[in-house]
């Protein structure tokens, strides 16, 4: 992607679309700024996906498919920071963790096997969609229909989880939740899962300088490189680059990480997808006049 704007008119809705952005907050701040807080965030986490192509199929299985690992590297990178951010806004809401209180709004699953099948299953379905649910919100406008089969087939699932929840929650929902602090207290938890996080990150790093032998050289200088742009044209081909072009898996994953860490912030819940899309289905089932039982919050969506 050159990031260059080849037609006007996508200036010009962009333009609108940031400008009708912008009222909606107003407005909605006037009766409701918590739901405003949520469009901003939300704006600012679709924005920042969608510029970074941040998505969690495409970092691991290219990097099990091509060791190509700057995506997966990227959301180690992303869970590093909110690794930290989460501690300190945790530590505000349980001091003492052994006493088994959990933090308001952590996404805090109960951990069992049925962890194994469901993520090998979930796994292999975002394989064969060409990306996960969060990758899937943004590719949609741009126009992959591919994301968009995989969304609604996501409500599906979500309606008969609703339907059939009674079924098998009951037992899901007994099985401990794990949570580190309690058993390890603030700092040892956060010590280890930082250190399994780099671990992690420098044998991605290891195996990927395995895989690819590139050979450094110093880029020819031309004539065009030794003229200093002017400030207004360094101010363009900035705003391109923010606006327009592709940025790093790097920066993307950091910044998702702060985001998530500012969310926990203001609205007192990280950011979710699954749960959300839960609320979708539900809307949907409704509206075709089926009689789909009230949402009970699922800890870790």
């Amino acid at each position: 992607m050159t990031g260059k704007v080849k037609n006007p008119l996508m200036l010009i809705a962009g333009f609108v679309a940031l400008v009708s952005a912008i009222a909606v907050a107003i407005l909605v701040n006037q009766s409701a700024p918590r739901l405003a807080a949520f469009w901003i965030l939300g704006l600012m986490f679709g924005f920042t996906l969608s510029r970074s192509r941040f998505c969690f199929v495409s970092g691991f299985s290219n990097f099990y498919l091509f060791r190509e690992g700057e995506m997966l590297k990227a959301i180690i990178a992303g869970m590093v920071v909110s690794t930290i951010g989460f501690a300190f806004i945790m530590h505000g809401w349980v001091n003492d963790p052994s006493t088994g209180a959990i933090p308001p709004g952590a996404h805090v699953s109960p951990f069992g096997w049925y962890l194994l099948p469901a993520g090998l299953l979930f796994g292999f379905g975002m394989v064969i969609a060409g990306c996960c649910i969060t990758g899937s919100l943004y590719r949609i406008s741009g126009g992959y229909i591919y994301a968009l089969i995989a969304l609604i087939s996501v409500l599906l699932g979500m309606g008969a989880f609703l339907f059939t929840r009674e079924l098998w929650w009951s037992d899901v929902s007994s099985l401990p939740q794990i949570w580190l602090p309690k058993y390890f207290g603030w700092p040892v938890a956060v010590i280890f899962t930082i250190f399994i996080l780099l671990a992690f990150y420098l044998l991605v790093v290891f195996l990927q300088s395995r895989r690819f032998k590139t050979v450094h050289s110093e880029p020819a200088t031309s004539i065009t490189s030794m003229v200093k742009p002017h400030f207004a044209a360094k101010l363009k081909s900035l705003a391109k680059q923010l606006i327009t072009a592709s940025w790093p898996a790097m920066a993307g994953g950091i910044l998702l990480g702060v985001l998530n860490t500012l969310c926990y912030v203001l609205v007192d819940r990280p950011w979710g997808v699954t749960g959300e899309i839960q609320r979708w289905s539900q809307i949907v089932f409704k509206f075709a006049g089926l009689p789909v039982p009230e949402i009970i919050p699922v800890p870790g969506t």
